[in-house]
């Protein structure tokens, strides 16, 4: 019986670091047959691991363009696998079995388009709720169908991911991986949280690249934001419309009302005369 075949897209840009570990781990993997290309997005790939293919991008096209090379340059080649990874160069395998337990995930169910294992940090315990890939995210280790994925470690079928157009290029960074499952989605496909597997990956703010944004936001935001507003709220025509009138202040509220309709002027005194009270205590003494 042959083994499952997977095509692993590893993108880098500026971390060798980590680069190195992400690859050691990649190539201790076992139980399939993997073939690698690292993606140099706007530097070239320093740190290969053996017969690995490498592409160099002279430019940043952003992580989904980086991802979309990747996935291009390994099916140019003869007879694609029939799976994709997506490995970012900051996430690590805690074990070597990992991708084997993937497939065999996606081959249990076979009407999901991606397999997303649980993503820890290197204690192999704490998950952030904004990595849990479902709502109800207080349960990281509950497994289950999902609609979004986290694009630095999931398995995806190859098919499933030509048919739709693979990433989004125009998004640069961030959101990606809510539009590909929703497109996947809409071609049939559903995902599955195989949240007995783990990736690990360093506890990191989302606050932490700064340096970034002001060379992403240009990018991403024109081809995000008007897909993500519908037309009545768009920015510009938010801009061009009038503000809208104040709005009337509530009537005040009357200090007594009659016995029977109660209501918040009666509500006020009830708790005045009760706070009284308890002052004093039962006994009508007062209290310290």
């Amino acid at each position: 019986m042959s083994r499952p075949r997977v095509d692993v897209v590893l993108t880098m840009n500026d971390r060798p670091a980590e680069e190195a570990a992400a690859q050691a781990t990649l190539r201790a993997q076992s139980g399939v047959d993997v073939r690698v290309v690292v993606v140099g997005n706007g530097c070239k790939p320093e740190v290969v691991p053996p017969g690995a293919l490498t592409l160099h991008l002279p430019e940043n096209a952003g992580i989904p363009g980086g991802r979309n090379a990747g996935a291009d340059a390994l099916h140019e080649t003869d007879d694609p696998a029939e799976w994709l990874y997506f490995l970012d160069n900051d996430a690590s395998f805690p074990r070597p079995d990992v991708l084997a337990r993937l497939v065999a995930e996606a081959e249990g169910h076979p009407e999901a388009g991606w397999v997303q294992p649980r993503l820890t940090g290197p204690d192999d315990v704490t998950t952030p709720r904004r990595w849990v890939p479902r709502l109800r995210a207080s349960n990281p280790g509950r497994p289950g169908k999902v609609a979004s994925m986290t694009e630095g470690v999931v398995l995806i079928r190859r098919d499933a991911f030509d048919k739709v157009g693979g990433w989004d290029d125009q998004l640069f960074l961030y959101h990606e991986g809510f539009d590909l499952a929703w497109r996947l989605y809409d071609a049939g496909w559903s995902g599955w949280y195989a949240a007995s597997i783990r990736m690990h990956h360093p506890l990191t703010k989302p606050a932490r690249l700064p340096a970034c944004l002001p060379a992403c936001l240009p990018a991403c935001l024109p081809a995000c934001l008007p897909r993500a507003l519908p037309p009545a709220r768009r920015p510009q025509q938010d801009l061009d419309r009038p503000p809208p009138p104040p709005r009337p202040a509530p009537p005040p509220l009357p200090e007594r009302l009659d016995r029977d309709h109660p209501g918040p002027g009666r509500t006020r005194q009830r708790t005045a005369t009760n706070t009284a009270r308890n002052a004093r205590g039962l006994d009508g003494t007062a209290q310290p």
